[in-house]
């Protein structure tokens, strides 16, 4: 692991074994969305919360601040007040602390081309208006990405890649085929999450790795899906059982 800024004696936690505290921020995320669509152990939850926010990392926040309102739809009234005041409490605490002021500290990072923030979401997108116009729209070719040296240093998410590589139409086609892939069959609250992941926070497009966690949570995602059906149907089926029980009565 390394320090939050030069220099500093708090280093970002990477969770033990994770590539990197982005990395760990972001599954933290994704575990506190399967707890809450499938658990709902509050106690978990508040510790994933906690671990979430000191690891100074933004990308998992970023996840669960996006998807915070579609998951709390998935509470009842009271869990989802309960879980307003804890993330309000825990927040303020923890920003008003040592720790809290290093991490909003961080909110400028877009003004420095070296930050962490520049070199995952404006450096890439800079790279593809260097050069001719044409090689926007026809791209470099693969693998350009890592073989040419860039004036500043970029981490290429999925869509900078694409476009960068094979040209804008091409990016757009692909995005539209990802797309198909993830949503096709469900639209859930995961699976909305395991899209952010993939296509705007990880670094890579075709590692093993984010390929096979990116399929394994889709086929859970299954699993709310079916949840929810199964939810809509039980009352109904319930109704139906005590009409026939007050019809054998009546006879």
């Amino acid at each position: 692991t390394y320090p939050i800024t030069y220099g500093s004696p708090i280093s970002k936690p990477n969770g033990g074994f994770y590539l990197e505290p982005s990395l760990f921020s972001q599954f933290l995320a994704v575990s506190i969305i399967i707890e809450i669509l499938f658990f709902k152990r509050w106690t978990r939850i508040f510790i994933l919360f906690v671990a979430i926010v000191t690891s100074f990392s933004g990308t998992g926040l970023t996840i669960i601040v996006i998807l915070g309102i579609p998951l709390l739809f998935k509470l009842k009234p009271k869990q989802a007040l309960a879980v307003i005041i804890a993330g309000a409490l825990v927040a303020i605490v923890f920003f008003n602390s040592e720790y809290g002021s290093v991490t909003s500290g961080r909110a400028d990072e877009y003004n420095s081309q070296n930050s962490s923030f520049s070199i995952r979401f404006i450096n890439p997108f800079k790279t593809i208006f260097l050069d001719d116009q044409k090689d926007v729209l026809i791209g470099h070719g693969p693998g350009q990405t890592e073989r040419t040296q860039f004036p500043f240093e970029a981490n290429f998410t999925a869509i900078p890649k694409l476009w960068y590589e094979y040209g804008f139409f091409p990016m757009i086609i692909f995005m539209l085929f990802l797309m198909h892939c993830i949503f096709s069959r469900n639209i859930t609250i995961l699976a909305a999450a395991i899209f952010i992941m993939y296509t705007f926070l990880s670094g890579s497009l075709l590692q093993p790795q984010t390929i096979y966690f990116t399929y394994f949570m889709l086929i859970i995602s299954n699993f709310t899906l079916a949840e929810e059906l199964a939810q809509k149907i039980q009352p109904a089926r319930k109704t139906k059982r005590k009409r026939r029980k007050v019809r054998l009565v009546l006879r």
